[in-house]
């Protein structure tokens, strides 16, 4: 029986570790925290259990997209859902982010910009189609491409979502709109704003499991020891085992874990530079991670436990993502994920209610929200003051805290009259949670020069026998990509022993 370590118990490890197992391979999965999970795990305060950063999976396909998976591991026990609305809010303009006809609903508001309305829609309907196919058949799809499908996918591989908006709208607000219910990312890459607006079309309604994502990595965690295999918790991986050239297992705690193979779910500087070494490393990889790579934006979060249930306060359980000025969501976003950041009034924001469908996370009668801002790692020094000045730190990151509650209040009023319990996190307490380089939320930023570099680590072995998986390891971030990343990793190391009976799984879920 081969064996395989897994590095880092994040859903995308979580998942590939399952899949591995479960075609009969031993598996032992290393986690550094006391909890498995990474950005899926909970924790609780005082009897509220609040969903660390994942507030949602997406729509009916991310339901359905987990539970194929989990499905096809094995798992009998499929988590319960809930759905609820999500909607943004552009200036004054309310639009639910899931939206079965984007395009006429866009129709519907801007009517005299109909023609370049479905001039956009077409066009981001032929780029999701080859990108669809690529996944469904990889080379084999490629291949299947004609002249002017290949000419499209070049032209867009270098181009930013702002110059690709450019392309069809004068007006700020529409572009502002697209950008609010995919939650593009200014500079992002072309092909993933295309997958999220396509994405955002499938369903009405969002989708979260009961117990939150947490849900998802217990039912796979519990398939793991089922077919035989180890979780080890507070196990930090400290050195991956170079011989020949080749990785041949882990160091934890000093001990030797001789495997055939090694997957990294943790920060890919971390796996690189740290646990493998850059001796060992192609040069001309290391020159493209480092020129070619940054860290996407981490998050300023804050979690509120309330008195009241907030159906009494009359609050509607769903999510709100607002952004306040309608003409500059792009710059404006811009702006708070950029250097030296620092909290402004036309920041936009998430406020989440999503929770309080699910009967577990607050005490009978009483119920939470969560407020979180996409932000730089050095937003309002932060990260600094937590390295000099800890009585410094926690006093600004409580006057940001208050500072969003207040914004909250325009939609819920009186909030603050009701909080019970209040916990807050900065990038640099993502970052020591999770061991993200800067907290980033989403491995790399997924700009175009990712987009054109990426095949240098997307589900490649780093070195022989060692693979990366989850969002530092390709193009997207969420629960969708990475779960659908683990399954290709899985597929790789199933082809390296000759393996007949893979998963081939984005045929099937598509």
């Amino acid at each position: 029986m081969k064996k395989v370590a897994v590095i880092g118990s994040g859903i995308s490890g979580m998942t590939c570790a399952c899949a591995l197992a479960n075609k009969g391979y031993e598996v032992r999965v290393f986690e550094k925290q006391p909890v498995l999970g990474g950005y899926c795990q909970n924790f609780k305060r005082k009897g509220f259990t609040f969903g660390a950063a994942i507030h949602r999976v997406g729509g009916i396909y991310g339901r359905d997209n987990v539970n194929c998976i989990l499905k096809e591991v094995g798992v009998t026990q499929l988590p319960e859902w809930y759905s609820f609305r999500e909607k943004v809010q552009v200036g004054d303009r309310v639009i639910n982010m899931c939206n079965s006809n984007v395009a006429e609903s866009l129709k519907t508001i801007f009517p005299e910009e109909s023609e370049n309305i479905q001039r956009f829609w077409d066009e981001v309907m032929k780029i999701n189609d080859l990108l669809t196919t690529i996944d469904e058949g990889a080379n084999e799809g490629i291949a299947r491409f004609e002249p002017k499908d290949l000419e499209l996918l070049k032209k867009y591989r270098t181009v930013s979502i702002d110059e690709f908006l450019s392309e069809f709208f004068v007006n700020e607000e529409i572009k502002g709109i697209l950008v609010a219910v995919s939650d593009a990312m200014p500079g992002g890459a072309v092909f993933a704003f295309v997958r999220m607006v396509a994405f955002a079309n499938c369903s009405e309604l969002t989708y979260q499991p009961v117990g939150g994502a947490s849900a998802i990595i217990k039912a796979l965690a519990d398939r793991i020891v089922e077919l035989g295999g180890e979780i080890l918790l507070n196990s930090p991986v400290e050195k991956i085992i170079m011989e020949d050239g080749q990785a041949k297992g882990v160091i934890c705690k000093g001990k030797e874990y001789y495997s055939d193979y090694i997957i990294t779910n943790c920060d890919m500087n971390t796996t690189l530079y740290n646990l493998v070494g850059e001796e060992y490393l192609n040069p001309r990889l290391v020159k493209k991670v480092r020129e070619k790579f940054t860290e996407s934006p981490s998050c300023f979060s804050v979690w509120l436990g309330l008195d009241k249930d907030v159906k009494e306060l009359g609050y509607e359980p769903g999510n709100l993502t607002y952004y306040p000025e309608k003409d500059s969501v792009l710059s404006d976003k811009a702006k708070l994920i950029a250097d030296g950041s620092v909290q402004r009034d036309n920041d936009f924001v998430l406020i989440s209610l999503s929770a309080n469908n699910d009967p577990k996370s607050s005490p009978e009668g009483k119920g939470q929200i969560m407020i979180g801002m996409m932000c730089n790692y050095d937003f309002e020094n932060l990260a600094e003051l937590r390295k000099t000045n800890m009585q410094e730190y926690r006093k600004r990151k409580t006057e940001v805290a208050h500072r969003l509650v207040k914004k909250v209040e325009k939609f819920f009023p009186g909030l603050s009259d009701h909080i019970e319990v209040m916990e807050t996190a900065s990038p640099a307490t993502f970052e020591r949670y999770t061991g993200n380089s800067k907290g980033a939320y989403g491995g790399y930023k997924c700009t175009p020069d990712l987009v054109e570099n990426y095949s240098a680590i997307d589900g490649k072995q780093l070195v022989k026998n060692l693979f990366a998986t989850g969002h530092w390891g390709g193009v997207g971030d969420g629960v969708i990509f990475t779960t659908d990343m683990a399954m290709r990793v899985a597929d790789k190391v199933l082809t390296c022993d000759m393996r007949k009976d893979l998963y081939d799984y984005n045929k099937k879920i598509s």
